[in-house]
This record gives C-alpha cells, sequence and structure tokens, in this order.
C-alpha cells in the first residue's frame, strides 16, 4: 500500500513526488512513455531558473534522479483504470499490475495538437516549437511560419512578429478565426503575411 500513486511523470507528476517524498510519504509513479513530459523536445531551454541553459532531457533526467533520491518507486505501464475500493483506490495497469494507493494523483499532461504530416515528430524541437513565449528568441531575425488563424496562433504570430524577420500565418479556412481586435493588431504588424484558405501538405528540411 502506498500513501501516494502519481499518474504520469512530466514536471508536474515529478514535482508531487518529489513534494509528498519530503513529506515522507510513499510514493509510486506510474508512467506509460518517457520520463519528462513535453519539455524533453526543447533541445535548448533556457527559461528555467538555476540554469543557464539545459537541454529538455538532462532537466528530466534531474527531476527523476532528485525523485528517486527520495525514495519514489516508478513503473513503467499504461493506467487501465482506477477502483475506488472505500478506504484506498487501486491502480490497474495494462500489465496486469494492481497497485493499491491511499490517494491517487493524476497528472497526465497535454500533447501538442499535430498536423499529421510525414516526418512532422522528427523535426520538433529541431524548427518546429509550440510556444512563441518559450522558445521565440531561438528564432530572431529569421522567417516563421504560424499554422492557425485562431486567437492562440493569432498571439503567437503577433508576439514573433517582435522577433522575426517574417511571419506567414497560414490558416486552412478563408478568413482569420480570431477576435477582430488580434485580427486587427495583426494587420497593424508591416512583417506578417495571412495566407488564407490554404492547407499544410508537407514539411520539407533538415536538422
Amino acid at each position: 500500500m502506498y500513501d501516494i500513486i502519481i499518474i504520469g511523470a512530466g514536471p508536474a507528476g515529478l514535482t508531487a513526488a518529489l513534494y509528498a517524498g519530503r513529506a515522507n510519504k510513499s510514493v509510486l509513479i506510474i508512467e506509460k512513455g518517457s520520463f519528462g513530459g513535453q519539455i524533453t523536445y526543447s533541445p535548448k531551454v533556457e527559461n528555467i531558473p538555476g540554469f543557464l541553459s539545459v537541454t529538455g532531457n538532462e532537466f528530466a533526467d534531474k527531476l527523476v534522479e532528485q525523485v528517486l533520491a527520495q525514495g519514489a518507486e516508478i513503473e513503467c505501464a499504461e493506467v487501465l483504470s482506477i477502483r475506488e475500493m472505500g478506504t484506498h483506490k487501486t491502480v490497474l495497469t495494462d500489465d496486469g499490475g494492481a497497485f493499491d494507493g491511499r490517494a491517487v494523483i493524476v497528472a497526465t499532461g497535454a500533447k501538442h495538437r499535430l498536423l499529421g504530416l510525414d516526418k512532422e515528430t522528427d523535426f520538433i524541437g529541431e524548427g518546429i516549437s509550440f510556444c512563441a513565449v518559450c522558445d521565440g528568441a531561438f528564432y530572431e531575425g529569421k522567417t516563421i511560419a504560424v499554422i492557425g488563424g485562431g486567437n492562440s496562433a493569432l498571439q503567437e504570430a503577433i508576439l514573433l512578429s517582435d522577433l522575426a524577420k517574417k511571419v506567414y500565418v497560414v490558416q486552412n479556412l478563408d478568413f482569420l478565426t480570431g477576435e477582430k481586435k488580434m485580427v486587427d493588431q495583426l494587420n497593424t504588424k508591416s512583417n506578417v503575411e495571412v495566407i488564407t484558405g490554404t492547407t499544410v501538405k508537407a514539411l520539407l528540411g533538415d536538422k
């Protein structure tokens, strides 16, 4: 019986395990994929306090090392269900495992929305980014394409326009779906070009 079972080993799950361990709780972390979450896709991270520069994988490794040092246990499996047993909960995994815990923390994170193109995942962290606030500085003075025409895309494009040489906004519909105020702000940017009615079919390039 564990005090806490944590489902997911991204930064949120690992941080929860760290605090639980420091509170002298027994902890089991269950993760179906890679440890560290989405940050592992970033080859260079410069906005974590205390690190001048670190790769996403290095940061994830340090988190895991720190959590293991606090006594947490790790199980590599996919969680299929959580059963309420009254005094505790039982977590069932795809490899036939059944783990009992007094409490369960679900920290399964989120997934980036991809376009579904060939080799798309090969370029993640190697030219494809999902956060202008996080990674925009890496593209200063370069030409960038933002795919999408909703509020999120327009916010990213407006931010990137202050850094990039040129920003293309590519929208598959014949109009932008973001708020008019954002569209108007985007239209004031001389280095932004909006392309509507266009669907991205392929990504070409190398590292």
